[in-house]
């Protein structure tokens, strides 16, 4: 390599080293030191050494020295990497873009020289489909948990190619927007210094040490963890080694099918707000990724919003983070936990369980929009929820101690598997319900990868841990696996179908067109009227079709018996020259549900019934 050079100042942001018009840009931050600077070798194989360069003082800002180096002759980014050095110490860059080497899932990574490359330019990727928050059906996972499993099928299993694979399958299910579980680079081997939030060169030094008490290393497999480099895709979740270029492949491949990818990323209390902007400016100017996730303490919710390179990504956080005075906008949305809790609570029959699910229908307006699901990564799957009573977190190594210590789970008279009929035609049932009440109620769907056709943890309510079958998802060819996933396609397209239960503003529950029926109403057994006593476990809703488009006037009835037995209502009169028809019911087929008449029911024990007049 030509080691004559010439460096000139430089703009201090953003932090990284990047290829501009023929020469390096450097941008990084260094502590007390006598001597610092950068280290640059060639990728391939030669007689040129390395080239180090020391910055001087003049290059200062602060603690970020940043300078433009140009060489005597034409060097590619592509030929290039480096490593960053203060005195007699070498390290990676915090914020480089990539490695230089392929490291393999768990991989000894003292036996790597890793090296950072350098970013040039942008890829060419399809531009982001903004989708509205009320069009959105949000699917979440684990990119190495989808896929790695042989029943996936697919040939790239536990990678961003084995995930490509898949997006026809994800399709299929009217999936809108894939958030995504760490994918940037995290350690995922929990003996290399992760919990002391040491240096990545403690990392590669003692990476192959081993527990004093010679168990396993544990593995963390779903990469919540502050020791990483956010500006890299984690390099084994690429089956090529050039885990940018396969990043990039997955977000322009999912965009052409009209599809968003949302990340999300792990903070810890001590990130400065200037540092988790510059990481989401990043991904959204690089990769052009539709939004992201935050999870972590102390996150700036207000700084994220108020950023205006991210004006247009949607931002997820979790419901205790959004204060009261937050300025309701177009791109917000909380993980909404409450919603969780009440309708597992709903679900199960609770005492006074009815309350709690009329004000989650009703969803009375927040500072922002809600994403509503029964299960994500923390807590059972769906399938879990209604098979255990209790946690089963043993092979965590935990004494079952970790996890959440209240699931609102009940396992229908028999905790785990079993061949009883009666007990697994029940928990089919209960899944239907829970599914239904995710997407028919005003809020934002999400499913966690698998749910919509019955995968299991096998009761463990935090398998963060887990790299085996207990962790990963597992197709289901099983009859009750076929009838969860086709009830999802069902009421999915109900959704998709009919405007009015994907509104963009919440229900005022009043006649405000004059058409005769208010925009939603609730009712119990009699049309109308509601109960909400200890005992009672059933409401029904009704939308008017009116309030999405004037010229259709149709009504949507939903019913939710959570009863142990079987229930007699009332319908609502419909529209003249209307009568009510069954759209589904999860308890699977019942020809002779409303009467001869017209105006009654019976609604199945523990059964969800969706009625559509016309």
């Amino acid at each position: 390599m030509a080691d004559s050079y010439k460096i000139t100042q430089a703009d201090h942001y953003p932090l990284g080293i990047s290829y501009i018009d023929g020469k390096v840009r450097v941008s990084a931050v260094f502590g007390a030191s006598k001597d610092r600077g950068i280290i640059f070798f060639k990728k391939r194989s030669g007689s040129d050494s390395p080239v180090r360069i020391s910055f001087s003082d003049e290059l200062r800002q602060g603690n970020i020295f940043s300078c433009l180096i140009s060489f005597d002759r034409d060097v590619s980014s592509d030929d290039l990497t480096y490593r960053l050095f203060e005195d007699d110490r070498e390290f990676i860059d915090s914020c480089a873009c990539g490695v230089s080497e392929h490291i393999i899932w768990m991989q000894d990574r003292s036996r790597l020289s890793l090296h950072g490359i350098i970013r040039n330019g942008r890829y060419d990727i399809c531009r982001e489909p903004h989708i509205q928050y009320e069009d959105s059906f949000i699917y979440m996972l684990s990119v190495r948990s989808y896929t790695e499993h042989i029943s996936s099928g697919v040939k790239a299993r536990g990678t961003f190619e084995g995930l490509i694979e898949k997006k026809d399958y994800i399709k299929s299910l009217g999936v809108t927007s894939l958030i995504l579980m760490p994918c940037y680079e995290f350690y995922e081997r929990m003996d290399d210094g992760t919990r002391k939030n040491d240096s990545m060169d403690y990392a590669v030094k003692h990476y192959k040490d081993k527990p004093e008490d010679g168990t396993a290393v544990k593995c963390n497999l779903w990469g919540y963890t502050g020791n990483a480099f956010y500006y890299m895709p984690k390099s084994s979740f690429s089956k090529t080694g050039d885990a940018c270029s396969s990043f990039a492949d997955l977000v322009d491949s999912f965009h052409k099918d009209n599809i968003e990818i949302i990340m999300q990323f792990y903070f810890e209390p001590d990130m400065s707000s200037r540092a988790i902007t510059g990481i989401l400016e990043f991904w959204s100017s690089v990769y052009h990724v539709d939004g992201f996730q935050l999870v972590g303490a102390e996150i700036p919710v207000r700084e994220i919003k108020d950023d205006p390179m991210l004006a247009d990504r949607k931002l997820l956080f979790d419901r205790y983070m959004i204060s009261g005075d937050e300025p309701k906008d177009s791109y917000t949305a909380c993980m909404d936990d409450d919603f969780e809790d009440d309708i597992r609570r709903f679900l199960k029959g609770d005492a006074y369980s009815v309350s709690n699910m009329i004000s989650q229908i009703r969803n009375v307006e927040n500072p922002c929009r809600c994403i509503h699901y029964i299960a994500r990564q923390e807590g059972m799957r769906l399938i879990d929820i209604v098979t255990y009573n209790e946690k089963h977190n043993e092979h965590n190594g935990e004494n079952n101690c970790d996890g959440r210590r209240d699931d609102f789970s009940w396992n229908c008279g028999i905790e785990g598997t079993t061949r009883r009929t009666s007990v697994n035609s029940l928990r089919l049932r209960q899944i239907k319900n829970g599914i239904s009440m995710v997407f028919l109620t005003q809020g934002i769907p999400l499913i966690y990868g698998g749910d919509e056709f019955g995968n299991t943890q096998y009761g463990n309510n935090n398998p963060y841990c887990q790299d085996n079958e207990e962790g990963y998802v597992k197709l289901n060819r099983s009859k009750q696996s076929r009838d969860i996933l086709e009830w999802t396609h069902t009421i999915a397209a109900l959704r998709e179908k009919y405007r009015i239960l994907r509104m963009n503003e919440p229900f005022k529950g009043t006649d405000y067109l004059s058409c005769a029926y208010p925009d939603i109403s609730l009712h119990g057994i009699d049309a109308w009227r509601t109960a909400t006593t200890p005992n009672d476990h059933l409401i029904a809703v009704m939308y008017c079709m009116r309030y999405a488009c004037e010229n259709d006037s149709g009504l949507i009835y939903a019913v939710y018996n959570m009863h142990w037995e079987p229930q007699k209502i009332s319908f609502p009169k419909p529209f003249p020259e209307q009568q009510w028809k069954l759209y589904a019911c999860s308890a699977g087929k019942t020809d002779q549900i409303i009467d001869s008449k017209g105006k009654n029911a019976i609604i199945p024990s523990r059964s969800t019934a969706v009625f559509i007049s016309g």
